[in-house]
């Protein structure tokens, strides 16, 4: 009776280690992103889709990047902005936004992420648009007069 109870704390323990390094490895694959300490690094790892975050200080701007993977033929990236020091007010619009940008698997590391809107969805995307838009109607107003018909086609 004693051999049968010792075989079953023994039964017991292996289960608790190979559940635990099941867990682990779930945890460890799927939740943990591991952080680029330099551009060369994220994009290395644009380049592959392999997860990968970074925090980009530049001299005017902010911005933190997270690689979550590939999915049915594109590259899942969100995008934050933290800080824009450029203009005040395009900086406190943009500042905090997010979006996830959908990159084709063809055009991985051509770019980084911001620099084609046209794959991405969120908050920041439509920020920068209305900015845009912002600034072509304040331009337009300005030069009413120099803008003819033939200037636009």
């Amino acid at each position: 009776m004693a051999i049968k109870k010792r075989g079953n704390k023994i039964i017991y323990i292996a289960l608790a280690i190979a559940v635990a390094a099941i867990l682990f490895y779930l945890v460890f694959s799927y939740f943990y992103i591991p952080k680029c300490p330099n551009l060369n690094c994220f994009k290395a790892s644009f380049f592959k889709c392999t997860k990968a975050s970074f925090t980009n200080a530049g001299e005017n701007s902010t911005w933190f990047y997270s690689i979550k993977g590939l999915s049915a033929g594109e590259c899942k990236v969100y995008v934050k902005v933290i800080s824009l020091k450029s203009d005040v007010n395009i900086g406190a619009a943009l500042s905090g936004k997010e979006m996830y940008c959908y990159i084709p698997k063809e055009l991985l590391g051509a770019f980084m992420p911001e620099e084609k809107i046209e794959y991405c969805h969120g908050m920041l995307k439509e920020e920068i648009q209305r900015l845009m838009i912002e600034k072509m109607h304040l331009y337009i107003i300005q030069n009413i007069g120099q803008i003819s018909p033939q200037t636009l086609i």
